[in-house]
């Protein structure tokens, strides 16, 4: 391990404690994943005695290894700098049989005449395909093929060879920081090689772009300005690069920032993309999908703090109690012709280079409800409950009662929500996702009767309006939830105080306009977007030169890339002999199951993946049963429910309900009409029922 030591002794220290975890947290995988790539690559060539001895040789010398230091000092936190060969982060390594799935080729029967040669290069297209997705470190990648070749696979000895990793990678400057534009057309290559085929029903790519920043470093002021992309024809599909800056600050010039992005945009609508022989249109990126700085940054217009700030409407601010506040809810709209012609001189700072495009500067920003409404209101909602002024400060006794009901939620939840409930408490490190569940389910339950009744209404009326926002019913009610968040903000004013309604708390009146031109607001949310910015972070593995390492990263996975394999029918998991039967079921020879598995929907007998919408009834999963071939879920319905709620709306009408008594008896319909999943909360003695509207 020579190759790693470095200068310090403190490094090396690090350095050698971080190799002993990984080889501690590999060893039993790498011996597994080993002795099936023995089989591969030594098959009908050497005695299956003598192979098995290697493997058991392997194991030996890797329990030496594990009981060779048994205490191991923590590494230090907050590590600054590393060698040149430093680690990355431990990352869990899956070896799953399905990132090692084999081609119909390598499924054929082997020519017992010679060694399978194909065999072994396709072993090292899985493998280099492998880490290349799961981000190995190329450390811990030597570690794996050092104990890969001792078994006797025909394998590079250097990550590097393996991946075939950019050699040269030429960045240029721009101001104090580097710049590197994969291009519009290689990326978007890129993701269509990783779909099926059949996805593809459509000839036009349209494409959503996004902007933000974010410190690579907690010690230092180094900041990464990714420009990703994301295709709308594929839901599917992964968020990918289009460019990536890095520097001290956010690029200092605009124009030099998206000059390459704006002529590759150019070029891109005016030629299209040809994959397989089919061309495809791209347009103009329909959505510029971005936090308010990084909108005010593209467009050159003032910031969120400025007087005339809103994107929207042309209202001049008011200065209260030191912040810019926007009172009227009634000022004329912006045009994007207005804009064009620049005719508020207060509300522009220069000309965008976006404008280039003719894109609409005012019409393709929508606003970003996961900053706006999670990150923003409903935090700030939070922060005035637990600190803010005493007349709208909640008892430090009903906050733990709240903190409690939240905790008895978290086994209600669906195990495909990955954050649970915690406590209130913890609000400030609570994630975009926390707060979205908090502001669509948990909260209208836990907060009931614990909230005076003003700051519960209105706590109501936001969460009624979201829930129109982000479902199919958006487009139908859009006025009514415009209404419904003029609504929200006048009695946030009246409850919390005028000196709140800032530029995100007014922005809320426009929000219900991007839902009546995009849809569902998921649909132009930052929230995959921000699931790739903490991807992209791990690429970084020592502090020099970030944006060659990012480069390296993305290029390997682009030359490894991972396709999709074609959805299952459906997965039947968790057999049982004990489940609740029906006669008829009986008269055949037929399978129970705990679950069923289908895409990303789970339907099972557990808490959390067991409650359905059938037929506009709440229907509880009781069995599963593969019977003469066909799947049947047996199930019990909730006798009729009633209103939880009935501020602002009757609950009923957004699908919510206070549900209290099970038929007690057993129903079967076939597993295709259970689409429409339920979260079922506990409350009191009963339930409160909430359709699911996301599934993370």
């Amino acid at each position: 391990m020579d190759y790693l030591l470095g200068n310090s002794r403190t490094r090396r220290r690090r350095i050698k404690v971080r190799v002993q975890q990984h080889l501690k947290s590999l060893a039993l995988d790498a011996v597994e994943l080993a002795e099936k790539a023995v089989d591969q690559a030594l098959l009908y060539t050497e005695d299956v005695a003598n192979k098995h001895s290697i493997v058991d040789e392997a194991v030996e010398n890797i329990e030496d290894i594990e009981n060779k230091d048994e205490t191991i000092n923590k590494p230090e936190d907050n590590v600054e700098e590393y060698s040149s060969n430093s680690l990355d982060e431990d990352l869990p390594l899956d070896f799953n049989s399905n990132d090692f799935y084999m081609d119909s080729e390598a499924d054929e029967e082997p020519n017992c005449d010679f060694p399978d040669v194909e065999s072994n290069s396709d072993a090292k297209r899985k493998l280099a395909e492998w880490a290349a997705n799961r981000n190995v470190s190329h450390s811990v990648l030597s570690e794996l093929l050092t104990i890969l070749l001792e078994l006797g696979l025909d394998l590079p000895k250097d990550p590097r060879t393996l991946l075939s990793t950019l050699k040269d990678c030429e960045v240029k400057q721009i101001g104090r920081g580097s710049y590197y534009h994969f291009g519009l057309e290689s990326a978007v290559l890129s993701e269509l090689k990783m779909i099926n085929q059949h996805e593809l029903k459509t000839d036009t790519l349209t494409i959503h772009v996004n902007v933000d920043g974010l410190p690579l470093f907690k010690s230092s002021n180094v900041q990464l300005w990714p420009i990703l992309g994301k295709i709308v024809e594929l839901p599917q599909a992964n968020v990918f690069m289009i460019g990536i800056y890095a520097g001290p600050c956010k690029p200092e010039s605009v124009n030099d920032y998206m000059h390459d992005f704006v002529e590759d945009v150019k070029k891109v609508t005016q030629t299209g993309i040809v994959f397989n022989g089919k061309h495809f249109n791209v347009p103009l990126p329909d959505a510029f999908i971005c936090d308010t700085p990084a909108r005010a940054y593209l467009k050159c217009i003032k910031g969120h703090g400025g007087y005339s700030s809103c994107e929207r409407c042309t209202q001049y601010g008011v200065y209260v109690d030191g912040k810019v506040i926007f009172p009227d809810m009634d000022s004329s709209l912006r045009s994007d012709s207005q804009f064009e012609e620049m005719l508020d001189e207060d509300h522009h700072n220069s000309k965008s280079p976006l404008q280039e495009l003719g894109i609409g500067m005012v019409s393709a920003f929508p606003l970003d409800y996961m900053h706006l409404i999670c990150l923003g209101i409903v935090r700030k909602l939070l922060a005035l409950w637990i600190k803010g002024p005493l007349q709208c400060r909640v008892p430090t006794s009903t906050l733990s009662a709240i903190s409690g009901h939240l905790k008895q939620c978290r086994q209600s939840l669906p195990r495909t929500f990955s954050r649970k409930p915690r406590s209130l408490m913890e609000y400030r490190q609570w994630k975009a996702t926390e707060l979205r569940q908090f502001l669509l389910y948990t909260g209208p339950v836990v907060l009931f009767q614990k909230l005076c009744n003003p700051q519960y209404k209105n706590f109501l009326v936001l969460s009624s309006a979201m829930r129109i926002l982000l479902s199919p019913l958006c487009k139908e009610y859009c006025y009514y939830a415009k209404n419904l968040l003029r609504c929200f903000v006048a009695n946030f004013a009246k409850i919390y105080g005028t000196k709140f309604l800032v530029n995100n708390t007014h922005s809320l009146v426009h929000l219900a306009d991007d839902a009546k031109k995009y849809g569902p607001l998921d649909l132009v949310s930052c929230f995959p977007f921000e699931n790739y910015l903490g991807q992209l972070k791990k690429m970084v593995r020592r502090p020099q030169d970030p944006v060659q390492q990012i480069v390296r990263r993305v290029c390997e996975k682009q030359l490894y890339p991972h396709r999709s394999c074609k959805m299952p029918e459906g997965e039947l998991t968790h057999p049982q002999t004990s489940g609740p039967m029906m006669t008829e079921f009986f008269v055949h020879r037929s399978f129970q199951y705990k679950m069923y598995r289908h895409g990303n929907q789970i339907i099972s007998t557990s808490n959390g993946t067991n409650c359905f919408d059938l037929e506009g009834k709440v229907a509880v999963v009781r069995n599963i049963v593969l019977f003469i071939g066909e799947i049947h879920v047996l199930y019990e319905l909730f006798e009729t429910g009633t209103a939880f709620f009935n501020y602002p709306i009757d609950s009923t009408s957004l699908g919510v309900h206070l549900l209290s008594k099970l038929s007690g008896h057993l129903a079967s319909a076939p597993v295709t009409k259970f689409t429409k999943p339920i979260i079922l909360l506990p409350f009191r003695n009963a339930f409160v029922a909430l359709p699911q509207l996301h599934s993370m």
